[in-house]
């Protein structure tokens, strides 16, 4: 499946709202400035991404159902992850070379990816006027988001080798931390989702 340039930036806004809305959420639920944007977004293979998936992230996953077909991941290098984690739950104590990420980390990062997935896919499906589920989120760290996606696939979703990548900026109490947003959605969903996404999103 190839966007069209309208279909490139009418995704491209429905991300930014998504995770505009997940900012808003965040900020009010932890009490600090947090900012969130989409400066890139592409598609591609998943195998055309393996290259570049960090094999030390960490990351959160979840599977998502109804008029989109796939699986979310919110994924960040590891020193991001946990830095972010720790600028959310002011746990400055815990030590980045922990030989596992700290539960209570993992924990926020948990909440974090939930909040951020659940707002990006829901007004993705909203605008294409449908509706989402999810799968309770989980965290797994040192592992490419590549392998998450292809080591969760089940035999009828052979065919969610089209990936959706958006690169996402964390503005927190002014410190910039940069992850991957990255939709794993069956092709079908995604030629019935897209075409309908209007131009000029502000009612999403």
């Amino acid at each position: 499946m190839q966007l069209t340039p309208d279909q490139h930036d009418a995704l491209t806004e429905v991300f930014n709202i998504g995770v505009g809305r997940a900012a808003a959420s965040l900020s009010s639920l932890l009490g600090k400035s947090i900012a969130l944007s989409v400066p890139r977004l592409r598609m591609c293979h998943v195998h055309e991404f393996a290259s570049e998936s960090d094999q030390t992230a960490i990351s959160v996953i979840q599977s998502v159902h109804g008029a989109i077909e796939g699986r979310a991941v919110l994924s960040f290098p590891e020193t991001s992850g946990i830095t972010l984690a720790r600028l959310l739950g002011a746990t400055a104590d815990v030590q980045l070379d922990a030989g596992e990420l700290d539960l209570d980390l993992s924990c926020i990062l948990e909440e974090v990816g939930n909040i951020v997935l659940n707002a990006v896919m829901g007004t993705l499906a909203n605008c294409a006027g449908g509706t989402v589920s999810f799968s309770i989120p989980r965290v797994a760290s040192k592992c490419a988001i590549t392998d998450l996606l292809l080591s969760t696939r089940r035999e009828a979703e052979a065919d969610c080798d089209v990936i959706i990548v958006a690169d996402t900026e964390f503005d927190v109490t002014d410190s910039q931390i940069r992850g991957q947003l990255v939709l794993a959605a069956e092709v079908l969903s995604l030629e019935q989702v897209v075409p309908q996404l209007p131009l000029g999103l502000s009612h999403c």
